[in-house]
C-alpha cells in the first residue's frame, strides 16, 4: 500500500460515493437490463479497481477483477443476469465497503472470504482470463457517448424481492466535468456555528434597532439593517445547502437489506422509493440510518406476511414496501409504508395486559391509535418466540426515542389487515430553528413553528375538566391544555393567549401570557443535568440578550407527566 496519505485520501472520497451508488445500480439491475445500468455496474468494479490497483491494493483490485470479468461477459452477451450473479456482485459490493473502511480506519484491508470469490468462479469457470483490457473499456465508454448501442441479453430470472422504483428523470446522463470540491463535515460544521453566532447578533440588532431608531437616522439605520437581514438570510441558506444531501444516500441501502431477510423469511418483497432528491441535513442522514433499518426489518418480518398466506388473503404474493421522502415548509416527512398485516390494536392491548405494563381495564380504555403506540415502550413485543430478527422487545422505544433526539416525531398509522405507515416527521436542518417566542411568567419560552397550528384569545369559560385533566372546548374535538406557568413551577400569569400545536399524540393548547414574535433561534442542545426533561427542547440567546427556553410540545404532552388543570 501507498505511503502518500494524499493518494490514499483521494482514492477513499472518489470509491466511497462509488461503492453507494453501485449496490442500487446493482438491484436496479434486475428490472432495467439496459445498457446503461449494465455500465454503470461495470464501470463502477472498474473504477475502483483502477484506483486501487495504483495504490497497490492487491485484496481489493482480485475482488473487484473477479466482479467486472462477469459483467463483462453479460455485456458480450456470454452470461445472463442470474439471482446468482446478483447476490455476488451485492456480496462483492460488501466486501469492498469494508476494505475501504478499514482504509478509512487505517488499517489493512482483509482479503475477501473465500466463499465470494468462489461464487464469481462458479459463474465463470475456473481459469478465466481476462475479457476486457483498459482499451477495450476505453472505447466501450467513447461508443457509449456517441449514442451507440451495446447488446445485452435481458435477464432469464429477474430478482423480485427488490425491484426498485426510480423516477423517469434519473436516467444517466453524459458525464460532465466535476465541478464539485471535497470539504470536511468539521469545517461545515465550524462555519455553520459561525453563521449561527451571526444571526444571534443580527437578531440583536434588529432588537436594538426599534427601541433606538429615534436617535439617530431613522431610516438610514433601518434600510442598513433590512440589508444586513437579507444577507445573514441568504448566508445561512447558502451554508445549510452545503450540509444537505439527497435523502437517496440513505434509501440506497436500504433495498439490499431487504433482499436479504426476505430471503431468509421466505417472503416476496417490491420496494419502491419515491422522493430519492429530497435534500436533509447531512447529520439527519447519518443518524436516521439505524432507525430506518430497524423499520425497515420490522416492515418485512412482523407485517408483510409470506406468499402462500397473501394468496390465502386474496392479496398478491409479492409484498410492497414503500419508502418516501417529502419536504413540507421547513419540515421533512420519512414515510415506511407496507401492505401487510398491520398493527392489531386488540392483540397490542393483550400483550400488553400479558407482560403486565396494564391492567385489563385500562388497556380496554385505549383508543387503537393509543393503543399502537404502546409499541414505542421499552420493553414491548407482540412475538411469542425470540428470533435473530425480532421479538426481544428492543427496537421502536430506541427509534423513537432517536428520532426525538433529533427534533422530530414518530407517528403510527394504517389499517389492520391493510398494512402499517410509519411516520418521521423531522426539521430540515438541526443548527437554525424558527419559533414562535412566547412569554410565561416572566420566561421566554420558544415553540417551534413548524409544530403551531394556530393563535386564540384565552377564554376561562371555555376550560373543562375531565378525570384530572383540563381541556379546552373552544374547537372540536375539545383538547388537552397544558399550563406552562404550572410548568414552570411559577406563580399564575394573566394567561391571555392559546397556542394550538400540533404533537405526536393529537393536537393540544399550551396557555402563555403573551407572544413575543417569530424569531429564528440557534440551538443549543440541552446540557447533561437538564438532558431527558419533559418539555425541554434546548435554549438559545434571544434578539433582545435573554435566555429562551426552547419547549419540545411532544415531551411536554406525554401521558406520563400530571395532570395540569386550571
Amino acid at each position: 500500500m501507498t505511503d502518500d496519505p494524499s493518494l490514499l485520501a483521494d482514492f477513499l472520497n472518489e470509491s466511497t460515493p462509488l461503492l453507494e451508488r453501485l449496490g442500487d445500480d446493482l438491484m436496479r439491475l434486475t428490472d432495467d437490463p439496459s445498457a446503461d445500468t449494465l455500465n454503470a455496474v461495470f464501470r463502477g468494479f472498474h473504477t475502483v479497481k483502477g484506483g486501487a490497483s495504483f495504490l497497490a491494493l492487491d485484496v481489493v483490485v482480485a475482488l473487484c477483477h473477479r466482479a467486472e470479468d462477469a459483467f463483462g461477459r453479460v455485456r458480450d452477451g456470454k452470461l445472463e443476469i442470474t439471482e446468482a450473479l446478483i447476490d455476488a456482485a451485492l456480496d462483492a459490493a460488501r466486501v469492498l465497503d469494508q476494505q475501504v473502511a478499514a482504509l478509512h480506519d487505517g488499517t489493512e484491508p482483509q482479503p475477501a472470504p473465500a466463499e465470494v470469490l468462489a461464487a464469481f468462479d462458479v459463474l465463470l469457470g475456473q481459469g478465466v482470463e481476462e475479457l476486457i483490457s483498459e482499451d477495450e473499456f476505453e472505447a466501450m465508454l467513447d461508443q457509449l457517448q456517441a449514442g451507440g448501442e451495446i447488446a445485452v441479453t435481458p435477464p432469464v430470472a429477474k430478482v423480485i424481492t427488490q425491484p426498485v422504483e426510480k423516477p423517469a428523470d434519473k436516467a444517466a446522463a453524459p458525464r460532465r466535468p466535476d465541478t464539485q470540491v471535497r470539504v470536511d463535515a468539521e469545517r461545515l460544521d465550524r462555519l455553520m456555528a459561525l453563521v449561527g453566532e451571526l444571526v444571534i447578533v443580527r437578531n440583536r440588532l434588529k432588537a436594538q434597532g426599534g427601541e433606538r431608531a429615534d436617535e439617530r437616522d431613522g431610516t438610514e439605520h433601518v434600510r442598513l439593517l433590512g440589508e444586513l437581514d437579507r444577507v445573514t438570510l441568504r448566508l445561512q441558506d447558502a451554508v445549510m445547502r452545503c450540509r444537505m444531501q439527497p435523502v437517496g444516500r440513505l434509501f440506497s441501502r436500504f433495498p439490499r437489506v431487504a433482499r436479504d431477510l426476505a430471503r431468509e423469511l421466505g417472503k416476496q418483497v417490491e420496494i419502491v422509493l419515491v422522493g430519492e432528491d429530497t435534500d436533509l441535513d447531512k447529520h439527519l442522514v447519518d443518524a436516521l440510518a439505524d432507525p430506518l433499518i430497524h423499520l425497515v426489518r420490522n416492515a418485512i418480518d412482523h407485517g408483510i406476511e409470506t406468499p402462500a398466506q397473501r394468496q390465502a388473503l386474496g392479496k398478491s404474493p409479492v409484498g410492497r414496501l414503500c419508502l418516501s421522502a417529502q419536504q413540507r415548509g421547513d419540515s421533512v416527512m420519512l414515510r415506511i409504508e407496507d401492505d401487510g398485516k398491520g398493527l392489531d390494536p386488540d392483540a397490542i392491548r393483550a400483550s400488553a395486559v400479558k407482560k403486565g405494563l396494564l391492567d385489563e381495564p385500562a388497556a380496554a380504555q385505549l383508543s387503537a391509535t393509543q393503543a399502537r403506540e404502546l409499541i414505542l415502550k421499552a420493553g414491548f413485543s407482540t412475538r411469542e418466540a425470540v428470533s435473530a430478527v425480532s421479538g426481544r422487545g428492543v427496537g421502536m422505544d430506541v427509534v423513537a426515542a432517536s428520532v426525538r433526539s433529533l427534533g422530530g416525531r414518530l407517528v403510527l398509522g394504517g389499517e389492520t389487515g391493510r398494512g402499517t405507515v410509519v411516520e418521521l416527521i423531522l426539521p430540515l436542518t438541526l443548527a437554525i430553528l424558527p419559533t414562535l417566542r412566547t412569554a410565561c411568567a416572566g420566561r421566554s419560552l420558544a415553540v417551534p413553528l413548524r409544530q403551531i397550528i394556530d393563535l386564540q384569545p384565552f377564554e376561562p369559560g371555555k376550560v373543562q375538566s375531565r378525570s384530572g385533566q383540563a381541556l379546552w372546548s373552544g374547537t372540536q374535538p375539545a383538547i388537552p391544555l397544558y399550563f406552562l406557568d404550572q410548568w414552570l413551577g411559577a406563580p399564575q400569569g394573566p394567561r391571555k393567549l392559546l397556542v394550538r400545536v400540533s404533537t405526536r399524540r393529537g393536537d393540544c393548547g399550551l396557555v402563555v401570557d403573551a407572544v413575543e414574535g417569530r424569531e429564528d433561534i440557534v440551538v443549543k442542545p440541552p446540557g447533561a443535568l437538564l438532558r431527558g426533561l419533559p418539555g425541554y427542547g434546548g435554549a438559545a440567546v434571544t434578539g433582545d440578550g435573554r435566555i429562551a427556553v426552547i419547549l419540545n410540545p411532544d415531551e411536554l404532552t406525554a401521558p406520563e407527566r400530571p395532570a395540569m388543570e386550571a
